[in-house]
Order: C-alpha cells, then sequence, then structure tokens
C-alpha cells in the first residue's frame, strides 16, 4: 500500500464511504492503490482507491477509483485558490454535465459528448473539497508523455471532443435557453481567483512569457521578439484576463485548462498514433468565454515541437469547426449560421493570443525533469512564489525548439490575409500555399514621405546623383557636369518634394514609382519585342501631381542604355498623349482643349527633373550585381541607412555608359 502524506487515511475511506451509499453494496472494502507524482497537482492531490464490494444480491464487484482533494496544508490555501477552483469543477460535474446529458439524451444522440470521467461523489467540507471518479487507467486510458508533443491524430481528437463540447452550449442555448441562461449566471471566471494575488500564479505566466523572450534572443530570434513585444504590450495578467473576460458573442462553456496532463487517450492501434477514446480531466478553470480560449491553449501548449506549419493549423482549425457543426446539426438546421468559419477566424485573431501565453508558461514546466519539478509544498514551508517555481531548465534545446515552433506558429497573419481577400470569390474551400518570396532588394515598402527623414531614402536620391557626378568627372564629362549643376542647385530632397506637391494646373492621379520591376509583361512573339500587355505594380506612392512625374520616371529610369536621342523622345512623348487623348475621346469631345500637346511640352520642361533624378537614383542600384545587392533588413538590426545603401557599383564601365546617356539626353531636352 502506497503512505499517503497529506490527508489521512480514515479520512480517504470515509468519502470513499460517502460514495458508495448509492450503490446497492451491502459492504465494501477500499484499498489505496498509489498516488500521483510530484508536481502533478496544482490544487489538489489524487489518491488512486480499489473498493471492493458485495452488493445486496450478493454478487461480488470492484470499483477503482479516483479521489482528487484539495490541499488540507492552511498556508497553501491561503495561496493558491483551492476552495473556487474545486468549487468550479464540482459545479460542471454537479450541473453543467448533467444538463449536457440530459439534452443528449432527449435528441437520442449516437455519438454523444462522453470524454469525462464518471463522477461518483462530490464532497464540499469545512476545510476540505473532493471529488470521487473512476479509474480510467484500469479501463485502457493512459497519458501521453508530457516531454513530447502531441501528434496530429492526437490533436484532431482532442479538437473533435472540444467541437462537441462547445456545440452543447449552442443547443442547449437554442433549445432551452432558459436553462442556459440559469447555469451560466452562476459562473464566475475563476481565472480572477487564480491571478488576482500576483504572488500565485501570476508569477508562472510572467517567468514564462520572459523565460520564452529570452531563449529567442539568445538564440539570434530578434525577429520573432520584435513580432511578439506589441502583442505583450502591458502586464501578463491584464491581458489574460482581458481575454477570458470579454463579453463576446458566440462564447460558450470552456474547459478551459488544455495542457496535456489533462487527457487521457486509448488506443486500438499498437503504434498509438491516433487514439480510439479521449477522456478530459480537471475542470478547474472551466468557464463562460470564446471557444478560442480553449483551441488556442490547446493547440499551443500541445503542439510545440511536432512542426506544425500555417497549413496544418488551419486543418487542426477545420476538424474542430467540422465536428462543431457536424455535432450542432444533431438539434439545429443550418449550424454554420449560428457561428460561421468566418466567425471562429475572426475569434483567433482576436483570441488566440491567450493559448499562445499559457502555452509559453505551460511549456517552461512540463519539459522540467522529475528531479527538476517543483512542488507547490514549499508554500507551506514559507517560501514565495518565485522561489517555488523559478526552476532551472532543464533542456535550453528542447525549450528552444519548442518555442520557436510556438512562435512561429503565432505568425498566422500571411493566410489569415489570404482569406480575407477570398471572402467575397464565392469559394466553397481555399487552401492556400507559400510558394516563394522576391528576392533581395527587390522592395523597399516607402513612400516619397520618407525623404522627410534625412536618414532614410534621402540617402539614396543624394548617393544616386552623386555617383553620376562623380562618374562623368573621372571619365572626363566635365561639360555635362557643368551642364547639370544649376538644375542641381539646392538639396536633393527639397527638390523632388518641391516638384511633387506643387499645385500646378493639369494634375492627375499619377502611379509614382515607375521603375523596371514594377512591370510586368505578356507576349505572343517569341521574340518578345513588343509586348501584347502590360501589368503596373506597386501603388504605394501614388499620388496627385503633374503627369509628367510618371512620363520622365518611366524615361529616365528605363531607357538609359538604349541610345534614345531627342527625336526619339519627342516620339514617345506623342505615343503617350496620343494614348491620353484618344481615351479620353470616350468621354468628352475636343480633348485636346482640357490637355494640349503644348501644355504637356511645358510640363516636361518644368517637372521632368523629377524623373532624372530618379532615374540616376534606381540606376545606382539596379545595376547592382545579386551579390552586392542590399536588404533594407539591415535597418532592423540597427545599421543605418547609409552602411546599408553604400554597395559598390558592381559595373563602373556599364553604369558609366547608362549614366552619360542619360545625362546627355535631359540636358539637351529642350524642345
Amino acid at each position: 500500500m502506497t503512505t499517503v502524506t497529506t490527508v489521512a487515511e480514515t479520512d480517504i475511506f470515509q468519502w470513499i464511504d460517502k460514495a458508495m451509499e448509492n450503490l446497492n453494496f451491502k459492504y465494501h472494502k477500499s484499498t489505496i492503490t498509489g498516488t500521483t507524482e510530484k508536481g502533478d497537482g496544482y490544487v489538489g492531490d489524487i489518491v488512486f482507491v480499489k473498493v471492493s464490494a458485495t452488493t445486496k444480491d450478493d454478487e461480488k464487484k470492484e470499483l477503482n477509483v479516483v479521489v482528487k482533494h484539495g490541499k488540507p496544508d492552511e498556508q497553501l490555501r491561503k495561496t493558491i485558490p483551492t476552495r473556487m477552483a474545486f468549487e468550479t469543477e464540482i459545479f460542471f460535474y454537479n450541473t453543467i454535465l448533467p444538463s449536457f446529458t440530459r439534452l443528449q439524451e432527449e435528441y437520442n444522440i449516437k455519438n454523444a459528448f462522453d470524454a469525462v470521467p464518471k463522477c461518483y461523489k462530490t464532497l464540499i467540507l469545512s476545510n476540505m473539497e473532493v471529488i470521487i471518479m473512476e479509474n480510467l487507467k484500469i479501463i485502457g486510458y493512459e497519458l501521453h508523455d508530457k516531454l513530447a508533443p502531441l501528434n496530429v491524430g492526437h490533436l484532431k481528437a482532442g479538437l473533435t471532443e472540444y467541437g462537441k463540447l462547445h456545440a452543447l452550449s449552442y443547443a442547449l442555448k437554442e433549445k432551452q435557453p432558459n436553462e442556459f441562461k440559469a447555469i451560466t449566471s452562476d459562473m464566475s471566471e475563476p481565472l480572477k481567483g487564480f491571478l488576482q494575488d500576483k504572488r500565485g500564479l501570476s508569477i508562472m505566466f510572467k517567468n514564462g512569457i520572459a523565460d520564452c523572450m529570452k531563449i529567442l534572443q539568445e538564440n539570434g530570434d530578434t525577429e520573432l521578439v520584435e513580432k511578439l513585444k506589441p502583442k505583450l504590450n502591458k502586464d501578463i495578467d491584464d491581458i489574460l484576463l482581458d481575454l477570458a473576460c470579454e463579453e463576446c458573442s458566440h462564447r460558450v462553456i470552456t474547459h478551459g485548462d488544455c495542457w496535456n496532463n489533462n487527457f487521457m487517450f486509448k488506443y486500438e492501434d499498437k503504434n498509438k498514433l491516433t487514439p480510439s477514446k479521449i477522456a478530459i480531466l480537471d475542470w478547474q478553470l472551466s468557464g463562460l468565454r470564446s471557444p478560442v480560449i480553449d483551441l488556442s491553449y490547446f493547440i499551443y501548449a500541445n503542439a510545440a515541437g511536432s512542426k506544425l506549419d500555417h497549413l496544418q493549423l488551419k486543418e487542426l482549425m477545420e476538424t474542430y469547426y467540422n465536428s462543431f457543426t457536424n455535432f450542432l446539426g444533431n438539434f439545429v438546421h443550418n449550424p454554420e449560421k449560428l457561428f460561421s468559419f468566418s466567425e471562429l477566424r475572426n475569434h483567433w485573431r482576436r483570441f488566440s493570443l491567450y493559448g499562445f501565453i499559457v502555452g509559453c508558461c505551460i511549456m517552461r514546466y512540463t519539459l522540467l525533469s522529475k528531479e527538476d519539478t517543483f512542488s507547490f509544498e514549499g508554500l507551506s514551508k514559507g517560501d514565495d512564489m518565485e522561489k517555488v517555481v523559478g526552476t532551472k531548465i532543464t533542456d535550453n534545446d528542447l525549450y528552444y525548439s519548442g518555442m520557436t515552433a510556438v512562435t512561429t506558429v503565432a505568425q498566422t497573419d500571411i493566410f489569415q490575409w489570404i482569406d480575407k481577400a477570398i471572402e467575397n470569390l464565392n469559394f466553397k474551400y481555399h487552401k492556400s500555399t507559400i510558394t516563394g518570396t522576391t528576392e533581395k532588394g527587390d522592395g523597399y515598402v516607402g513612400d516619397v514621405v520618407f525623404v522627410k527623414d534625412k536618414r532614410g531614402i534621402g540617402i539614396m536620391f543624394k548617393n544616386g546623383i552623386a555617383d553620376c557626378m562623380k562618374i562623368l568627372q573621372e571619365n572626363g564629362d566635365t561639360e555635362l557636369v557643368e551642364k547639370l549643376k544649376p538644375k542641381l542647385n539646392k538639396d536633393i530632397d527639397d527638390i523632388l518634394l518641391d516638384l511633387v506637391c506643387e499645385e500646378c494646373s493639369h494634375r492627375v492621379i499619377t502611379h509614382g514609382d515607375c521603375w523596371n520591376n514594377n512591370f510586368m509583361f505578356k507576349y505572343e512573339d517569341k521574340n518578345k519585342l513588343t509586348p501584347s500587355k502590360i501589368a503596373i505594380l506597386d501603388w504605394q506612392v501614388i499620388g496627385l501631381r503633374s503627369p509628367v512625374i510618371d512620363l520622365s520616371y518611366f524615361i529616365y529610369a528605363n531607357a538609359a542604355g538604349s541610345k534614345l536621342d531627342l527625336l526619339q523622345l519627342k516620339e514617345l512623348l506623342e505615343t503617350y498623349y496620343n494614348s491620353f487623348t484618344n481615351f479620353l475621346g470616350n468621354f468628352v469631345h475636343n480633348p485636346e482643349e482640357l490637355f494640349s500637346f503644348s501644355e504637356l511640352r511645358n510640363h516636361w520642361r518644368r517637372f521632368s527633373l523629377y524623373g532624372f533624378i530618379m532615374g540616376c537614383c534606381v540606376m545606382r542600384y539596379a545595376l547592382l550585381s545579386k551579390e552586392d545587392t542590399f536588404a533594407f533588413e539591415g535597418l532592423s538590426e540597427g545599421d543605418d541607412i547609409e552602411k546599408v545603401v553604400g554597395n559598390k557599383i558592381s559595373d563602373k564601365d556599364l553604369f558609366y555608359s547608362r549614366v552619360k546617356d542619360l545625362v546627355r539626353l535631359y540636358v539637351s531636352n529642350e524642345f
């Protein structure tokens, strides 16, 4: 017999006697067969008992039960809200579960939600709380290794049961609204009790997030840390309480404590890859909340290390939602109207932070070895919570692997953006796959307003013009340099801003970013000399400006090297103007009267300097080889823009040839 250290054996046997009163036993004998290990219980302890009985019909019976009882130590009970936690769980077994069971029996549900152990008796005594349940180990259920993440088979099994559990809240609300209201009106948020003492569970959450951020930082995952910081911008307790207590639409009765040790699995296959049955234990944190409180906690606390990607995360949510709608369909028509998948995704965006935070905390402690696992009995000796839970991390590599898995899965933005884009396209379902990214140096992401920061893109313009002037000077083109100087007689940023901001007549909405990489072409001829279609990309610097802002930028940035002369330049302007007037003629008579070719030439003289400067700048960087191309990610590492963009010129001869063509065309374009 295993010795019980926290309560007297006589007390345990008296509790068993209470539980057996209504079971038609003539007599029975109880034997204690074991207890849980150190660290397995937070607010209570577990004792395993075998009951050998004889019925009034002289039939021999054997029951194996679990006695879950509160910790008796007064100091512990002051620090840990033992009474409140047990009252919450007892309310679930005595009130919520019977209500759900009656509803399922009334509708003759075949595949009912029964993923909880049978409860024989609950007791609330003066200084003790007791719940007596069936011992599921005896009938083939087992705990999962808490050091190992749950695989997809286990995750889907858990989410299937949560789908059924949450569907019952909707079914009861729809079919017996008065009963649902009566039940939920008596429910309070148990997390408040656990977090009200900042010396208690609050310390675990704070330490869990701090250790997560620390180990990511130590391993160079600065980008993940920076993405997390805006989400964790206030006290962790306040974040959790705000999410758990928010009175949102679609609240359901949730389990609330979804970590590995609160599930038992039964298997039919020897490999134990997919359980045939699952039991959900420990309902001391059950409450009325968004269903995503359970979903996110369950996934983040149990999947870390299983290398889930975004598609698998979406598949898990679909598993949950299919279970939810299929089960709710036993009670109502069109269950999707009560809670759509789109609404579930919205809840995920709003509430999944809860599961991420708790998942980080849980992982911090579940990965401890048996030797390093703490016990809350230290609190009864006068130790504070910081000392009790401030244990070392047993396996830093395993912990880091888990943290990167959790934080990476948490970055679901790309697929959420895709979901938003697809919503109105009449698709029944869709699956997104990331197929690639652009290359280093392809994107800046900015606006002309960035030139106001002299440390930003203004450096690129300054360097671009300086390099043009320098290479002309080095090659003896002094005359071209002297012709340019009067045009560039003040700060480059100011010249550009004056040109784009001038409130001239004939302003139009312009594209504004007209370099090569912002166009894609479609061809019908194999030689690809003339495209049949063109697509204009990247509209991040659109604005109301002279049309020559686009024209000059497009020509100077893309035609350098093609040996354009003034006649060809005039021909290009005429091509633009003919397109402009012909198209405008679809809407008005005499479009030439609105904007004449003479006025276009005047705009060219006034505004083409903009395109020339942009062309010099773009060419400076467009001609870099792949090896020399810079990436703006250097700025996130603390480098200044001068260092990031101050690359060498990959091919000076090519650069000089292009610059000379560009400058010669510009200084002679007084037509």
